[in-house]
Parts: C-alpha cells; structure tokens; sequence
C-alpha cells in the first residue's frame, strides 16, 4: 500500500547560511533549503515548484509507460520500474541495485527515475532541471552536475568511470541501463 505522506514536498527553513548544514539537509531528504533572511515572493515561488513536482511524480507512478506490474501480495500491487540491475519501487521510493538497497535522497530519487523514465535518450541539464526542479541559484548553474555525481557515487561501481549514467559532453547525461 503507496504511504499517503511519498510525494510531500519537504521544504527547510534555516537561520543561518551554513554549506555543510545545507548539504546534509538536502542528503537527509530535504526537497529544498531555505535560509533566512528570504525573500516572500522566493519563498513562494519554491513552493510552487515543490508541489509541481509533487504532483508530475504522482502522474509517474499513476500512469506511467515504462512501468511494470509486480506482485506484492494477494491483495496489492506496487509500481516498479526495472532497468538492468537497478530496481526502482515508485510507490514506496525505494531502490535496490544488484538486489541491495540504497538510500537516496528525495531529489537523487526523483532524479533517478527521470533517467531511468528516458534510458537511453540523452537528457539535456536544462530539462533535468525543470524536470527534477533544481533550482539554479546565481553561480549554481551546474547544480545538476553535483545531483548526477551523487547519484553516481550510488549506483557505479567507479563513478570516476561511469557506465550506467553517462555524461553527453555539453548537453547533459544518458542513463544506460
């Protein structure tokens, strides 16, 4: 049974701007991060984009092509999304690699099943952005860079050396399963 609380957004509000603070929010599960002082029309203007988000993923996991049917029990179904050896539980956010499981953020998650929706099909950074919505703040115009490291640091085996999720030079990344 999907938990009824997967797919809301999580929004951190902080008083102060600290980097390690902000990535260990984000590493935690955060959506997005916020530090005071903000400004009203920002703050809004990220929830807005939360709850797009919220609501393209909940589309995914309702109707979505790629998606295979596997048995749980007698009495329900969950929505999984298989690609090589990487297994990805839509309802219940979870996936496993090599049958192991792996934690991921809420973002690297969403970020993963964008690529995995598009395997094979090179995703330029902008969509994945929009997609994902990552916001770019001013100088973090290759925030992108940073997600896709992190979730190859998860799933390859060396991701000095990626195979499953490769890097389209000045576009953007395909992911191979």
């Amino acid at each position: 049974m999907q938990q009824k609380t997967a797919y809301v957004p999580i929004l951190m509000l902080a008083t102060h701007n600290d980097e390690t603070e902000t990535i260990v929010g984000l590493e935690v599960g955060a959506d997005d991060y916020v530090t005071s002082p903000f400004h009203w029309k920002i703050l809004r203007a990220r929830i807005r984009a939360l709850l797009r988000r919220s609501t393209y993923l909940r589309s995914l996991t309702s109707g979505a092509q790629d998606v295979h049917q596997d048995e749980t029990t007698a009495h329900e179904q969950t929505q999984v999304l298989v690609s090589g050896n990487v297994r990805i539980d839509l309802a219940g956010r979870n996936v496993m690699l090599c049958d192991q499981p792996i934690e991921l953020s809420a973002r690297l998650f969403d970020l993963l099943v964008y690529l995995v929706h598009h395997r094979g099909a090179v995703v330029a950074r902008k969509d994945l952005m929009e997609q994902v919505h990552i916001d770019v703040l001013a100088g973090d115009a290759r925030l992108v860079d940073v997600y896709v490291h992190w979730l190859r640091e998860k799933l390859e085996d060396d991701s000095a050396h990626p195979r499953r999720l490769q890097t389209v030079r000045g576009i953007g990344y395909r992911f191979i399963g």
